[in-house]
């Protein structure tokens, strides 16, 4: 059971709307950040029953999940969304830079906070 998509609803840093939208453009999706912010993203999802394929993160430590994957690793193709779940704005459009140089913009959904 989905609820309605409200414009004023908020999951952490994100708009309720654009994760939904976001979320269906896509067969497979990342979060990238695997912190209390991904960690809390990734649990939205659950609860809707959209499950995610695991975490990106820029450098993997052994002591991180399974379903953590290295930035560098990740096999890039048309049909992978990323949300970059990163509060601080610096590192947040540093990582999207990164992204960018293989992804196409739109197959990244930055927070609210820095889309204004």
């Amino acid at each position: 059971m989905h609820r309605k998509c409200s414009e004023n609803q908020y999951v952490g840093l994100f708009n309720f709307c654009r994760l939904e939208h976001f979320y269906h453009k896509y067969d497979e999706i990342y979060i990238y950040g695997a912190g209390v912010i991904g960690r809390n993203l990734r649990l939205f999802f659950e609860y809707r029953n959209m499950p995610i394929c695991g975490y990106i993160v820029s450098q993997k430590d052994k002591s991180l999940q399974e379903d953590v994957i290295q930035f560098d690793e990740l096999e890039f193709k048309e049909n992978v969304g990323i949300i970059i779940a990163i509060k601080r704005k610096e590192i947040a459009l540093e990582i999207f830079e990164s992204i960018i140089s293989k992804y196409k913009d739109k197959q990244i959904l930055l927070p609210d906070l820095f889309t204004d």
